[in-house]
């Protein structure tokens, strides 16, 4: 189960059409910011990634800087994430801050 910070990160429009005004899915790719591009690609290089499942990641890009936070469940999902948000491309540097539970 993932936990994002900004709702206007999921795409609508399979749930309630195409969203209308000023939300940010109403709005083309091409206005997005470089980071607002770069956080999608980085949430679906999340989500497409099969190591990358249990425990809450906060994901936020700031000119280019990939920073994770939050819990996972393993060391090895925290590795996962943070190689999956390195590979994805206009990715400058990752700050993984995310932290294993104790079990």
């Amino acid at each position: 189960m993932y936990s994002w910070m900004h709702p206007e990160w999921y795409d609508l429009t399979p749930l309630l059409g195409r969203p209308a005004g000023d939300h940010p899915a109403a709005r083309p790719e091409r206005d997005l910011t470089a980071d607002q591009r770069l956080t999608n690609a980085v949430v679906q290089a999340l989500f497409d990634d099969p190591k990358v499942t249990g425990g809450t990641v906060e994901l936020t890009v700031q000119n280019g800087v990939v920073i994770l936070e939050g819990t996972v469940d393993s060391d090895g999902v925290r590795i996962a994430a943070a190689a999956a948000a390195a590979g994805v491309s206009g990715v400058r540097d990752v700050c993984d801050a995310l932290v294993v539970k104790n079990t």
